[in-house]
């Protein structure tokens, strides 16, 4: 049986097509795997501490779970990215208000107001 030129071309080709096509599906997954991971990049782990962004995550737990203590997590993580972070701190004194800590909540609202005086 002989084979034409023309198959015996086409056949080679398809062999280079499909090793390629894993190749490429190869590259993909380990792309992939880069960003979902365990292990995360450094540009997503500092974008996670973004002091603006926790307290979002804080008060999403807070509205949408109801969960204060994974709230406070937040917070403090927000406030040891940024001590300067008016706004955790004054979530934070929020949500001592709303535990019923309303000596400490106002401790929290001087500090935050010394911050901010000069």
């Amino acid at each position: 049986m002989k084979i034409s030129a023309s198959v015996a071309l086409r056949s080679i080709l398809f062999a280079g097509l499909a090793g390629l096509a894993l190749l490429d599906l190869r590259i993909a997954v380990v792309a992939q795997s880069s960003f979902s991971g365990k292990s995360k990049s450094a540009a997503v782990r500092k974008y996670q501490q973004q002091p603006r962004l926790l307290v979002g995550y804080g008060r999403e737990a807070i509205l949408a779970k109801g969960d204060l203590s994974g709230a406070q997590h937040f917070y403090q993580r927000a406030l040891l990215s940024n001590p300067y972070y008016i706004p955790a701190w004054l979530a934070l004194a929020e949500l001592r208000s709303d535990e019923g800590r309303q000596q400490m909540a106002e401790k929290i609202l001087e500090y935050a107001d010394d911050l901010t005086r000069d």
